[in-house]
């Protein structure tokens, strides 16, 4: 019940804040909730209710689903590619390197669920399917370390001054 009511508890405050975030003119309320919001477009200052969401569903509600089955896996696959869509096209960062990294985590996510769906499979077939297995894993490890790469090439950037 936590995760939820925290979502609840963050939605009624973004709400409450809502007029003073989407003219500028900052209140003592959005100051206080500024946490929630001050990272992304005023139109999309809701976004971090949908990150927390994201969180909730991929940690919380996939344990539910079938545990151990490609049923979970590919519920939870569905699920974050529908939400790198959805990020990709909303961009909702201020900051345009933000939403670069934004989408390029989604992205390993996806990568991520998509080789495990496939070693998923292939576990009980021949050692040709099992190459293909590792060469996915690999890839998707490579994806998280290039990931990770620009994250810290973006935010070295923004130390040293860049904008």
């Amino acid at each position: 019940m936590y995760p939820v009511g925290l979502i609840v508890l963050n939605c009624a405050l973004l709400v409450a804040s809502r007029k003073a975030i989407l003219t500028r003119r900052p209140t003592l309320l959005s100051k206080a909730t500024a946490f929630l919001h001050k990272e992304y477009e005023p139109w999309a200052f809701w976004w971090e209710l949908m990150e927390m969401t994201r969180r909730l569903w991929l940690v919380g509600v996939m344990m539910l689903v079938e545990r151990g089955t490609v049923t979970q896996l590919v519920m939870g696959t569905m699920f974050s590619l529908v939400y790198q869509l959805v990020q990709m096209q909303a961009n909702p960062y201020l900051d345009q390197g933000d939403d670069f990294l934004a989408n390029a985590a989604s992205f390993s996510l996806s990568v991520v669920f998509l080789c495990c769906e496939c070693r998923r499979l292939t576990r009980s077939r021949a050692v040709r399917a099992r190459s293909l297995s590792l060469m996915l894993t690999d890839l998707s490890r490579l994806s998280c370390m290039r990931c990770s790469y620009h994250v810290q090439d973006h935010y070295a950037y923004r130390l040293a001054g860049g904008v």
